[in-house]
C-alpha cells in the first residue's frame, strides 16, 4: 500500500510541475507578443508623426512646432540639451510617467520597463534628464516620445 501511495504522490507532483511550467510558458509567450505589438505601434507612430523641428533662434530657447496632425493638439518641443540619444537608442524612446511618479521606458523593440531598472549609466543619465525636463514642462503625469533632431538636440513630442 505504501508503494501505491508514493506513486500517487509522485504522479500528483509531476502533474503539478507540468501545469506550473505550462502556465508560465504561456504567460511568457503572451508578454513577448504584447511587447512585439507595442514595438510595432511605436515604430508606426514614429514613422507617421515624427518630423524634424526647426531651430528656435536664440540659444536655450524652446522651439514649438505643431505636429503633422493638427487635430491631436500636441506640441513638439526642441531643447538645446545634447544628450546623445543616438548612443542610447537608434529608434525613438517612449516614456510614460504615472500620477504616482513611476516612469516606464521603451527603447526600440525592447519591452517597456521602469526607469529604475535601466542599468547602463549613459542611458540612465540621458533618460533621467528627459524625465526631469518632461516633468518640469508637462507636469506630474505624461506620455512622450523623445528623439534627436539633425543638430543633435533633444526633441520631445507629448502624446498625453
Amino acid at each position: 500500500m505504501s508503494v501505491q501511495v508514493s506513486y500517487l504522490i509522485m504522479f500528483v507532483a509531476i502533474i503539478f510541475l507540468v501545469a506550473f511550467v505550462s502556465y508560465y510558458a504561456w504567460r511568457l509567450a503572451s508578454a513577448r507578443r504584447q511587447a512585439d505589438e507595442s514595438a510595432q505601434r511605436l515604430r508606426a507612430f514614429a514613422q507617421r508623426e515624427m518630423r524634424p523641428v526647426t531651430p528656435g533662434g536664440v540659444t536655450g530657447e524652446v522651439a514649438m512646432v505643431a505636429p503633422s496632425s493638427p487635430a491631436a493638439g500636441e506640441q513638439s518641443r526642441a531643447y538645446e540639451k545634447r544628450l546623445k540619444l543616438s548612443v542610447v537608442s537608434d529608434s525613438p524612446i517612449f516614456m510614460r510617467r504615472s500620477k504616482a511618479g513611476e516612469v516606464n521606458v521603451q527603447m526600440g523593440e525592447r519591452p517597456p520597463m521602469p526607469l529604475k531598472y535601466v542599468l547602463d549609466p549613459i542611458a540612465r543619465k540621458a533618460l533621467h534628464e528627459i524625465n526631469l525636463q518632461a516633468t518640469v514642462d508637462l507636469g506630474p503625469s505624461w506620455s512622450i516620445v523623445a528623439t534627436e533632431d539633425e543638430q543633435g538636440r533633444l526633441t520631445i513630442l507629448r502624446l498625453s
